[in-house]
């Protein structure tokens, strides 16, 4: 179960529009979303 927590938004902020690192947060909140069915 994965949340989206502040530490995401913090860094995906300092690291603004860098293409892999957008490409990175994509999967990891597709994961999120699949994973999120998954939590109590």
């Amino acid at each position: 179960c994965y949340l989206i927590t502040d530490k995401t938004l913090f860094e995906y902020q300092r690291y603004k529009m860098t293409t892999d690192y957008l490409k990175d947060v994509i999967r990891k909140l597709r994961k999120s979303i699949v994973s999120s069915r998954n939590c109590t």
